[in-house]
């Protein structure tokens, strides 16, 4: 039995620099030369990228994001700027931010989302009080928002279709809301068991981009005690009762540290992808990729880790993780590892790391 889990790899025509998960097959949204695009994966393997509008954008851009349908595919471009293309019309966003909040200078977008509300709207993720806007696609606008916020976004997880599980950060203390969300802003922040459990425990996360509970009622993040950062899972039941927020000591052997801002989950729930790093006498070791499969049936609802075999292009220490999952009509579920300045993705398949899993386990 493999002790580890086992990549393909794939040589590319050009490096794929970000890469974002879709609910279509074989498809992934993903930018390539600084182009806004979408990959797909063929029987074979092989990958092949083609851009929404060719030449749309002229700068370096960063921080890819897509909605899971794929309507949108956007990135960041400098401190301000933000571009975006629309894949059913084409129509492209080319805007840099000017709003200005009590005569100061206009604060940088750190991330953007956009909402499902009726129209072309996104919420940009701000450095400055109020901390957030509203950007209107459709007549290039930004929107004041109407209501600030008792602190800096941290977590952004949507819940239904307006309703948002959200979480602030003031004078390093956090607090926990589910909040609505319209044109005009944030609005009834109210507190129920979950949101003043995770308040209490001062549990932490980073959710905008790609860690979402979805249907399993599962968050990961970390608490920190005594100096010490622990990974810990936050679990609820139905009306976010029965909450349990506890420390993830089978998943997580006290002998990795493990990024706890970069739990990446699978859009089906059923998959997480982390990066963790062996402690040694020499210390820290390469950052290794780790896999964990999500049920019911084991301990905390997660299964313990599969790690990728060890290589020479493993992501680097500080290095977030270049890739996606992608659900393929052929192979089920698989990760895509895109490998920082190469033309190389490693592609893991989540089927050969359901024996494994097993092994663990009867262990």
């Amino acid at each position: 039995m493999n002790k580890f889990l086992y990549p393909e790899i794939i040589q590319l025509e050009h490096s794929i620099s970000e890469a974002f998960s879709l609910l279509k097959q074989d498809c992934f949204a993903c930018s390539c030369n600084n182009e806004l695009g979408f990959g797909k994966i063929d029987n074979n393997l092989t990958i092949s990228f083609e851009p929404i509008v060719q030449g749309f954008t002229d700068d370096i851009i960063y921080s890819l994001g897509a909605d899971e349908k794929g309507k949108f595919v956007w990135a960041k471009q400098g401190y301000r700027g933000f571009v975006a293309a629309n894949t059913e019309n084409k129509k492209t966003i080319d805007f840099v931010s000017s709003v200005y909040f009590s005569f100061k200078s206009a604060p940088k977008i750190f991330r953007a989302y956009l909402l499902e509300l009726s129209g072309e709207f996104f919420i940009f993720d701000l450095d400055d009080d109020p901390f957030y806007c509203i950007f209107d696609a459709t007549n290039n606008i930004e929107i004041i928002p109407k209501t600030s916020l008792p602190g800096k976004i941290q977590t952004f997880i949507k819940l239904e279709k307006t309703k948002y599980l959200l979480s602030v950060l003031k004078d390093n203390t956090i607090k926990w809301f589910l909040a609505d969300i319209t044109i005009d802003g944030f609005s009834n922040l109210t507190t129920n068991n979950l949101t003043e459990e995770l308040s209490k425990k001062q549990f932490k996360c980073s959710t905008w981009k790609r860690a979402n509970p979805y249907s399993n009622k599962i968050l990961l993040g970390r608490i920190s005690k005594d100096d010490t950062v622990i990974p810990t899972v936050a679990l609820w039941e139905k009306n976010y009762e029965d909450v349990k927020i506890e420390p993830l000591l089978l998943q997580c052997p006290q002998e990795y540290i493990f990024d706890n801002c970069n739990w990446t989950f699978s859009l089906d729930g059923k998959w997480i992808c982390n990066i963790a790093q062996e402690t040694g006498y020499s210390g820290l070791q390469e950052p290794e990729l780790v896999f964990f499969h999500v049920d019911p049936k084991y301990p905390q609802k997660i299964s313990p880790p599969v790690f990728a075999l060890k290589n020479n292009f493993s992501p680097k220490e500080g290095q977030d993780i270049i890739g996606c999952f992608v659900e393929h009509s052929v192979y089920g579920m698989l990760f895509l590892d895109f490998i920082l300045d190469s033309n190389s993705v490693f592609i893991y398949k989540m089927q050969d790391a359901l024996p494994i899993i097993l092994e663990k386990l009867k262990k």
